[in-house]
This record gives structure tokens, C-alpha cells and sequence, in this order.
């Protein structure tokens, strides 16, 4: 009887050649819709009061943020969370760049004047993220490893960030990151 061997390097350059997804996407796919399907059902009255408390603090600005990020492959997608800050506070950030306590490409201030009251307490229990179930549902982005980055961060990497760093356009874009290790101010 004459014995098979595979040379799974090679399967493994030929599926990447070819773009084929192995299984172990696809059952991270599977994973990451019952997750979020569960999450959604489980979250749904905390998720109800969290946007009635963000209407009665201002009832003509949205409950929704959405920003555009890049992800797999260079897809712009929008990446959805609570609104926690003022409307304008995009317009706001340039005036306060010289008061990023980040290194790098981020902006984080503490105390910072854009955030609303509300605000504050979502993005302090972390609650502004999870609309980001949605993008999940959607397949613009999983459950764990690294965020995707705004267009203007990444236009900031230099070419080693792009090819070796997790934030890859070729990788896919993940709810938890390193934000959730960062201090809270």
C-alpha cells in the first residue's frame, strides 16, 4: 500500500494564491454571527436605554456615530458606536491635537471637552461599542484582535506598518483591541 503525503506548505501557498477562505474563517464567521446575534438578544433593554438616554440628553443629534475605517484588503467600511461625543467634535479635533496624551497616530485626552455627559459613562463601561455587534452581523468586522484604522491613521503608517503590522489591510477588522487595554482617563 502506497502512502500519501501532503505538502501542506504548499496547500496552504496555493489556497492563499487563490484566495480561498479555509475553514477556520468560516467557522470564525459562524462563531462570530451566533455571538452576536446572542449578545444582541442578551444586550437589547441596556441597548434600548442607552439611545433613549442619548436622545433625551440631545433630541435633534443622532444616537448613532458612525466613521469610516479601513479593513480587509483596503474596504472602506463605516464602523458603528453610540454617540458619545458632541456633534462637531470632529471639526473640534484639530484645535486639540496639541493636547493628545497618545503616542503615535491615536487621540486620547483626558477630560476632553467633546465628550458628552453620557458619553462619559458609556465609553467608561465600554457600552458605546456595542452597535459593533452590527458590523460583526454585517462581516465588515469579528470579535477579537486588532481595530481597523481610520483612513487618516493608516495614510500615517509607513510602508514596514502597513506590511507588518496586525492592522494589515489584508486582515480582518476586530471589535476588541488594544483600546480596551488602554487606562481609562
Amino acid at each position: 500500500m502506497e502512502k500519501t503525503y501532503y505538502n501542506f506548505r504548499e496547500q496552504a501557498r496555493t489556497a492563499q494564491e487563490t484566495h480561498e477562505k479555509p475553514l477556520h474563517d468560516k467557522v470564525w464567521r459562524i462563531f462570530d454571527i451566533i455571538a452576536a446575534v446572542f449578545a444582541l438578544l442578551i444586550s437589547l433593554p441596556i441597548l434600548l436605554a442607552i439611545a433613549i438616554t442619548i436622545k433625551f440628553e440631545n433630541w435633534k443629534a443622532p444616537i448613532f456615530f458612525k466613521q469610516k475605517r479601513v479593513g480587509k484588503d483596503g474596504e472602506l467600511f463605516y464602523m458603528y458606536k453610540f454617540r458619545s461625543m458632541y456633534v462637531d467634535a470632529e471639526a473640534q479635533l484639530a484645535k486639540l491635537q496639541a493636547q493628545n496624551e497618545m503616542d503615535g497616530h491615536m487621540f486620547k485626552m483626558k477630560d476632553d471637552p467633546r465628550i458628552t455627559r453620557v458619553g462619559k459613562w458609556i465609553r467608561k463601561t465600554s457600552l458605546d461599542e456595542f452597535p459593533q455587534f452590527i458590523n460583526i452581523l454585517k462581516g465588515d468586522m469579528s470579535f477579537v484582535g486588532p481595530r481597523p484604522p481610520l483612513m487618516t491613521e493608516y495614510a500615517n503608517y509607513t510602508s514596514h506598518e502597513k506590511k507588518a503590522s496586525p492592522r494589515n489591510t489584508r486582515m480582518y477588522r476586530f471589535v476588541a483591541s488594544q483600546w480596551q487595554k488602554q487606562p481609562d482617563f
